[in-house]
């Protein structure tokens, strides 16, 4: 990073507690919205594109993918394989009547998220930490509607990220989980085009808001507890497989959802397990 960005950054943090305390007090409990148009190419299917909003107050906000999925489907698609096979994938979405939340209590400093990653008709909601994501802010500048952004650049979810961000309105939320700018972030895309939000619009007060809260429908779980149901639920596929029929479970493709690998859980499990019986048939 340049000297001139490393400044700027500088600046812009150092100011961005005052510009947030006078805004959060200004702020009081009106709920704001900005309006993203989402695009994804992702293995879990078009579940996220569309418009999506993020409503926030002082303390908490609720991002929303508004066009998700409202009925279950399924469908099938074809790859061409590195060999030149035609690979046929099948891939069934869980409709969400909530629009796959994610609530940030930025006060408390914790998350609730729906997650894609489902097992049967079994939702899941976890409660995570608010994500560190180390931005380094550059001296790029472009008006984004009526708003003035500057360029950041971060690592979220296995991917690297391109940010515009405006110091007009002073808080740290952008769409999904990207957070922690001073300033909204409006616009992001990741490098590998897995990922992008286009900025919308913007209103300073919204009436008749939805409840910022965290999901209602859905199993709340810890990672350990979300691990412990998969692993069950592996056992029991199992117990189902016959000496001409194996029947296992395996993890979701790395680009399943918007951050890689996150619902790894099964490998390292059946390695783990492998290893184990390896160093038995040794004793």
């Amino acid at each position: 990073m340049s000297l001139i960005a490393r400044s700027l950054s500088s600046v812009l943090v150092t100011l961005s507690f005052l510009l947030i305390t006078t805004w959060v007090a200004a702020q009081a409990d009106d709920v704001s919205r900005v309006r993203y148009l989402c695009r994804t190419d992702l293995d879990c299917g078009p579940i996220f594109d569309g418009v999506a909003s993020l409503y926030f107050n002082a303390h908490e906000s609720l991002f929303v993918h508004e066009d998700a999925p409202k009925e279950d489907t399924s469908y099938f698609e074809e790859t061409v394989g590195p060999d030149g096979s035609v690979v046929v994938n099948y891939t069934f979405i869980t409709a969400d009547p909530e629009g796959y939340p994610v609530y940030i209590n930025r006060r408390d400093g914790y998350l609730y998220y729906k997650s894609v990653y489902v097992i049967g008709d079994d939702f899941f909601i976890l409660k995570e930490d608010l994500p560190d994501i180390e931005w380094q802010i550059t001296d790029q500048r472009k008006r984004i509607g009526d708003l003035e952004s500057i360029r950041a650049v971060g690592v979220f979810g296995g991917r690297t990220y391109d940010v515009w961000f405006t110091p007009d309105i002073p808080v740290n939320l952008g769409p999904y989980k990207l957070m922690g700018l001073p300033g909204l972030i409006l616009e992001a895309r990741s490098r590998d085009g897995r990922v992008s939000y286009e900025f919308l619009s913007y209103e300073a007060k919204v009436d008749n808001p939805p409840t910022i809260q965290r999901p209602q429908i859905g199993q709340v779980l810890t990672w350990e507890e979300l691990k412990e149901f998969v692993i069950n639920e592996l056992h029991r596929t199992e117990m189902q497989s016959t000496e001409s029929g194996p029947v296992t479970m395996d993890d979701p493709p790395s680009d399943y959802t918007i951050e890689k690998d996150k619902f790894v859980i099964i490998g390292p499990y059946k390695e783990a397990r492998r290893a184990k019986k390896k160093h038995k048939r040794r004793e």
